[in-house]
Order: C-alpha cells, then sequence, then structure tokens
C-alpha cells in the first residue's frame, strides 16, 4: 500500500513512523510558530507534490494581516522540510479539521479494500471538503485504475465513491 512504502524508515535506525505522528509533529512545529493553526489538509501525490506528504495548516490573521494565511509543511520522507512555508492568503475549500484524529491513514486503506475499493493507490488526502451535506473530515483515496476517489469518513468510518473526473 502507498501509505505503508511512504511511512516506513530503516527499523536499524528508528522506530515506525505512523501518519497520524506525522500530523501531530507537523501540528505542533507549525503552532510553535504561528500559533492558533489549524489542520486543513495532508495529502501526499507523488506525482504533483515532490515533497513526499504535504501538511496544510489555516493561520488566523494576527497583527497588521486582516486576513488568515496558510502555512505549509512538507515531509519528505525522512525529515520536515523547514522552515514551514507562509502564503499570505488563505486556502480555499477546506473546513479546518480538529485534532488529534483517531483513525490513521491504514485503516482507512483497509477499510476501503474490505468495500471492494482495491487498486493501486496513487494518491492520498486528509480534507474536510466544504460542501453542502459533509459531515466529516475524510480520507481520499485516488485508484486510477477502477478511475474512483474512495471516500472514507473519519468518524463514521463509512466508504463510499466518487468519480476520478469532477
Amino acid at each position: 500500500m502507498l501509505a505503508e512504502l511512504l511511512i516506513e524508515t530503516k527499523a536499524d535506525t528508528a522506530p515506525e513512523t505512523t501518519f497520524l505522528d506525522r500530523l501531530s509533529q507537523a501540528a505542533a512545529i507549525v503552532r510553535k510558530r504561528y500559533p492558533g493553526a489549524q489542520l486543513l489538509e495532508a495529502d501526499i501525490d507523488l506525482e504533483r507534490f515532490a515533497c513526499g506528504w504535504r501538511f496544510v495548516f489555516d493561520v488566523p490573521a494576527a497583527g497588521f494581516r486582516d486576513t488568515h494565511s496558510t502555512a505549509v509543511l512538507c515531509h519528505d520522507g525522512t525529515r520536515f522540510q523547514m522552515p514551514p512555508q507562509l502564503i499570505e492568503e488563505p486556502w480555499p475549500s477546506d473546513q479546518p479539521i480538529p485534532l488529534p484524529i483517531e483513525m490513521d491513514v491504514e485503516e482507512a486503506e483497509d477499510l476501503a479494500m474490505r468495500a471492494g475499493y482495491s487498486g493501486a493507490v496513487t494518491g492520498i488526502s486528509l480534507r474536510w471538503v466544504l460542501f453542502p451535506g459533509i459531515e466529516e473530515p475524510h480520507y481520499i483515496l485516488t485508484i486510477p485504475e477502477r478511475d474512483v476517489l474512495v471516500f472514507v469518513g473519519v468518524y463514521t468510518r463509512k466508504v463510499s465513491v466518487g468519480p476520478l473526473t469532477v
């Protein structure tokens, strides 16, 4: 599975780090620099992002800024790429995800497979999309050979699908 491949560390040098461990570390790093920052999304898509896992945070308006900004922190598989990049504009289309969350990416992949959606996963996003009726964050798995996006609810663990092209 893509998540297992990209989360592994060398057993000889360090214990295995889970996605949730990295997410927690990313939140601590960003919040130290930008207090009050909230997670908007975490994703990996090696075709789009060369950095590995990308963690995106909303940074509240502060000081002379009258609008929210965005902080992006990448993890290349061995370490975080410091410092977090600050983008002086808000990130569109996502609602903040309260941390911590309990479901790890491996469980989302397992639930998708048990629901009949197996295949090579080429991208994973953790997002709470701003859209009517969306009541929770989702892991969104890209499975091109099935031509679907598989959505796994973080709280309900409900699996649903949508077309790969929107």
